[in-house]
C-alpha cells in the first residue's frame, strides 16, 4: 500500500508498505476520504512537536471496512462505509472507569500517536468505527471529530437563555461550535475574525459575524450587536490566529463571565491574571470529546449534511497532501481541505 509519511518538518514523503493485517479486535479500513486538520498543519510546520516522525498523519478518516479481526460476529460490517473516531481510550484506567475517556491515562490518537489516514489503508480498533447512513457522499463525515468536539464544548458552556456568546475564530471547528450553540433557545452567538471569506460562509449558515480589522476591538466594523458596553456572557477562544485573542476575550466578557480555551496559549500571549481576578472570570479548558459526542456528531451530520458540506472548500487527491497543507498555511480563501480517493 502507499502511505504519505511525515518524515521531518515540512516534508511528506510517499512510501510503499505491505498492506497490514488487522490484529485482534481491529479492522482494516480502505480510505475514501481524509480531512487535513489544523493539528496536521501545525505538526507539518513544526508548531506542534509532540508527533515523533516518521508518522502517517491524518485523523479525520472515512473509508470502507475491508477486513475485521474480532471475536464477535462482525463480518457483516465488511464492505460497510464508516467514520473513524481517532481518540482511543484504554477503558480500564482510573479516568476511563470514572467516565472521563477523553482524559484517559493511556490515550492514543490516530494520526498523532499512531499512524493515521494519509494512506491507502489504516488499522483501527473495532470500537472506534461507526457505520455511516446512506446519504450519498461521505465527505461531510470527515468533520465528525470536529463536530464531536463542538458538541462536547456545548456541554461545558455556562450560557443561559438570553445570553450572548462570542467565538473568536471562523475555522470549521469554531463555526461548528456556533451552529451547535445556536440550537439553544434564546441564545445569541457572534463569530469574530479577520478573515472575510470564512466569515461569509459562517454568515450563510445563519451565524452573526463581525469583521475584526487590524486585530483590535476598537477596529471592529460593527459593534452594534454588543450590549452593556460590549460585554458578553461567554467567550470561546478557538484556533484562530487573531493576535492578542486572550486579551480580546477578556475585554469582551462581562464580570463573572466565562472564557473557554480550545487550544494552548501561545508563547506570545500572557495570561492576564490581574484582569481575571478583578473581573472574577471563570476559565475553562476543553479537551477532545466523549465517545457519545462522536456518535451524536454522526447522527447530526446525516440530518444537516448540506450545511456541513459548505465548509469543505478544497478537494484533492491523496497525492496532493503537501499541496493541501500549504493551502491551509497560506491561502486565506480556504476553510476545510479533504483528500479523496
Amino acid at each position: 500500500m502507499k502511505a504519505y509519511v511525515f518524515t521531518r518538518y515540512q516534508h511528506i514523503e510517499p512510501m510503499q508498505y505491505d498492506t497490514p493485517a488487522p490484529p485482534e479486535e481491529h479492522a482494516l479500513i480502505k480510505l475514501t476520504h481524509c480531512g487535513i486538520s489544523q493539528m496536521d498543519v501545525d505538526t507539518y510546520l513544526g508548531r506542534e512537536q509532540k508527533v515523533v516522525p516518521p508518522k502517517v498523519l491524518g485523523s479525520e478518516i472515512c473509508g470502507t471496512v475491508i477486513k475485521i479481526n474480532s471475536s464477535d460476529t462482525l463480518d457483516k460490517l465488511e464492505g460497510v462505509n464508516v467514520a473513524v473516531d481517532p481518540v482511543i481510550s484504554c477503558g480500564y484506567c482510573n479516568e476511563c472507569v470514572a467516565g472521563n475517556g477523553n482524559h484517559c491515562e493511556n490515550i492514543e490518537v490516530i494520526g498523532f500517536t499512531c499512524d493515521g489516514g494519509f494512506a491507502e489503508y489504516v488499522i483501527v480498533p473495532v470500537k472506534n468505527i461507526y457505520p455511516l447512513p446512506d446519504i450519498g457522499d461521505m465527505e461531510c463525515f470527515t468533520l465528525a471529530g470536529a463536530l464531536a468536539s463542538a458538541i462536547h464544548l456545548d456541554s461545558t458552556v455556562r450560557l443561559k437563555k438570553g445570553g450572548q456568546c462570542v467565538i473568536l475564530g471562523s475555522r470549521p471547528f469554531e463555526i461548528l461550535c456556533g451552529l451547535v450553540l445556536l440550537r439553544r433557545s434564546g441564545v445569541s452567538v457572534i463569530i469574530i475574525d479577520d478573515n472575510l471569506f470564512r466569515l461569509n460562509i459562517a454568515q450563510s449558515l445563519g451565524l452573526t459575524c463581525i469583521y475584526l480589522s487590524g486585530g483590535t476591538l476598537n477596529n471592529m466594523v460593527d459593534e452594534s450587536y454588543f450590549e452593556n458596553d460590549k460585554r458578553v456572557d461567554t467567550v470561546i477562544i478557538g484556533s484562530s490566529q487573531i493576535q492578542n485573542s486572550l486579551y480580546l476575550g477578556i475585554e469582551l466578557v462581562r464580570p463573572r463571565g466565562h472564557i473557554l480555551f480550545t487550544r494552548n496559549i501561545r508563547n506570545d500571549e500572557c495570561l492576564e491574571s490581574v484582569s481575571i481576578l478583578e473581573k472574577e472570570l471563570v476559565i475553562t479548558g476543553v479537551n477532545l470529546y466523549m465517545k457519545e459526542d462522536f456518535k451524536r456528531s454522526i447522527d447530526d451530520i446525516a440530518i444537516h449534511a448540506d450545511n456541513y458540506s459548505s465548509l469543505i472548500t478544497h478537494r484533492l487527491p491523496f497525492a496532493g497532501i503537501s499541496s493541501g497543507l500549504q493551502i491551509l498555511k497560506t491561502v486565506s480563501e480556504c476553510m476545510q481541505v479533504i483528500l479523496v480517493n
